[in-house]
């Protein structure tokens, strides 16, 4: 039976059946009166004719997969194999093409949109970044559940399909980290994915390590409560990786929207461990309108000369080219960068521009819902105009 307890000759140990019901694993409990695996990856013996994974008790330690196991419908458990397309059969070529359709997005994958509520700044500008952080985070986890979560566990039904998908999916995206936490969110996501896969990144925008604010702002003592102790640097490690695999292609560097520090003076890379890197300067910009007791007032960035920037990195740099750009962020977080494959910066802009113009008429309109009507006493429900 599932979940039987069978105690051992040793009173603080004992062994639990699996979900599997067959096999089990050792157990302890602690002096806070919580339950503990004695070991901290499960991996049973195996038998003469048996491999890692032929039990669902094999992934047991791996709760992704594990998950995605056991949420499988039982239909497709015991689908019979004369149902199954046989898809590892197809020539190689019309394989890459169906995983290029499937993999590569039509948009950046922007994992720390600006704005950012960094808690450094004024109270006004706090109100500014935490409204217009709401809708620019809010979309991009949408898009990264709907459009990167929901297809990467497609690479984890196979090894071989782990092989030739993983190069389209992490070489032939955009991969950004546009606000002031993305030096510190990029170490974590290079880590996350490991060295193998570090090195099939081609595209990568990252606010550089000049603007980068560590996850607190308050005091020593929120620093050490955050696990970062006195330490106020950051990470050194994804310019030790980026400069070791050398894979890069297209490299772009974000000047945020709300900057704690002086504008950049050099790149976070070595360039003569690239070939041809194309290097891009964004100079991220926006108004934001900010309501206030007399009525409502415009936050307006303060303005970069992004050419003189870039110039200045430049010349640090032997004069290697650097193109600056002043990309407008939009209500979602999005901003052109030019680095889509088979989208000019032109049609990047009116798709972004297209898409915001929904999402920004879809709010207003259920909020002017929700907006009492003179005499009303109470908001009214959505579909009562």
């Amino acid at each position: 039976m599932v979940g039987e307890v069978i105690l051992v000759v040793h009173a603080a140990h004992f062994y639990e059946k699996l979900l599997c019901g067959e096999h089990s694993i050792k157990r302890y409990v602690n002096s806070y009166g919580t339950t503990k695996d004695f070991d901290d990856v499960y991996r049973r013996q195996l038998k003469n004719s048996e491999k890692r994974g032929d039990c669902i008790c094999d992934y047991y330690s791996y709760r992704v997969l594990m998950s995605e196991r056991t949420a499988l419908s039982e239909d497709y458990k015991v689908l019979p194999k004369s149902k199954i397309f046989p898809f590892l059969q197809l020539p190689a070529e019309i394989r890459n093409r169906i995983y290029a359709h499937l993999f590569v997005l039509d948009q950046t994958i922007e994992l720390c949109p600006d704005p950012f509520p960094f808690l450094g700044f004024k109270n006004k500008r706090m109100e500014v970044q935490n409204e217009a952080h709401y809708h620019a985070q809010n979309y991009q986890v949408k898009f990264f559940d709907t459009n990167v979560r929901s297809i990467t566990p497609i690479m984890r039904l196979s090894k071989q399909l782990h092989r030739e998908a993983s190069p389209i999916f992490y070489g032939q995206n955009v991969f950004a980290f546009s606000n002031v936490a993305g030096w510190v969110c990029l170490d974590f996501f290079l880590h996350r994915i490991g060295l193998a896969k570090c090195g099939m990144i081609r595209k990568l925008i990252v606010c550089p390590p000049d603007h980068t604010v560590v996850p607190t702002s308050k005091s020593p003592v929120s620093y050490m409560k955050n696990g970062w102790f006195n330490d106020y640097t950051v990470t050194q490690d994804p310019t030790l990786i980026l400069n070791k695999l050398g894979k890069l292609e297209k490299f772009g560097v974000t000047i945020p929207l709300f900057r704690a520090y002086s504008l950049p003076e050099t790149l976070p890379i070595v360039l003569v461990k690239f070939d041809n890197l194309e290097v891009t300067l964004f100079s991220l910009d926006r108004d934001f309108p900010v309501r206030v007791r007399r009525g409502t007032f415009t936050y307006q960035v303060p303005v970069v000369d992004a050419n003189a920037v870039a110039a200045k990195i430049s010349t640090s740099v032997n004069n290697y080219p650097i193109r600056a750009v002043i990309a407008k962020v939009h209500d979602t977080g999005r901003y052109a960068t030019g680095f889509i494959e088979d989208l000019d910066v032109a049609e990047e802009m009116a798709e972004i521009e297209r898409e915001e113009f929904e999402i920004v008429a879809k709010r207003q309109f259920e909020i002017a819902c929700l907006t009492p009507l003179p005499g009303d006493h109470r908001r009214r429900p959505a579909n009562s105009r």
